[in-house]
């Protein structure tokens, strides 16, 4: 399956990612699973670049609504939990609700940022296949490819998602080879092995970095 998207492979790819958040009310064997989500992946990939790229809204408009989409569709808490690795639990619990927000606002204003930043170019993103990753079936890897106009694979890609509380919803990306959430833990990790593992410092220059 084929959707034409516009902007940059890379940015609009993570994008099409932000909205794959998919609904359960009961336990769905494995190629179920795997069905839906490819079927999401192909068609909000076009829907969510569609809302960045209209230009009949503001640019206060478009990043209000990229913001919605990735609260309501991507696991959020289990991303920024996971940003922190062996670091979570010095984070004291009063200030979860911030460490949320501020690594929030610095992912949507990123990717925002790209995505406004590049001139409208014609791309597709293509769904390959869906796999379970391990024995739970509570995780899925979706894979797939972005093809240039001329339908020449630009980049591999790869959607990660979990299964909680009866919704599956965005853990992490790949594209290129490189895991996203994975790239901020080991981001967090370094600044804070640097700084005897102090958390306000973490959280001062994550406020710095986003204005908070």
């Amino acid at each position: 399956m084929r959707t034409i998207i516009s902007r940059r492979c890379v940015v609009a790819a993570w994008a099409g990612a932000l909205f794959l958040g998919l609904s359960f009310t009961a336990p769905t064997p494995a190629s179920a699973s795997c069905a839906i989500a490819t079927s999401k992946a192909t068609a909000l990939g076009k829907e969510v670049t569609d809302i960045v790229a209209n230009t009949g809204l503001s640019s206060a408009d478009r990043l209000a609504r990229f913001r919605s989409i990735f609260r309501k569709n991507a696991n959020f808490p289990t991303m920024a939990r996971f940003a922190l690795g062996r670091y979570w639990k010095k984070l004291p619990a009063g200030q979860r609700k911030e460490y949320y927000k501020l690594v929030e606002t610095l992912v949507v204003r990123v990717l925002f940022g790209q995505l406004e930043s590049f001139a409208g170019q014609k791309y597709s993103i293509t769904t390959q296949k869906c796999r379970p990753k391990g024995s739970k079936g509570k995780e899925f890897y979706v894979e797939g490819s972005v093809l240039n106009a001329n339908g020449q694979k630009m980049t591999n890609v790869r959607w990660w998602f979990l299964i909680s509380g009866g919704t599956m919803k965005l853990f992490d990306f790949q594209v290129a080879g490189i895991w996203l959430t994975q790239q901020k833990r080991a981001e967090f990790t370094t600044f804070l092995q640097t700084r005897r593992g102090d958390i306000n410092l973490l959280l001062d220059d994550l406020r710095r970095r986003t204005g908070a």
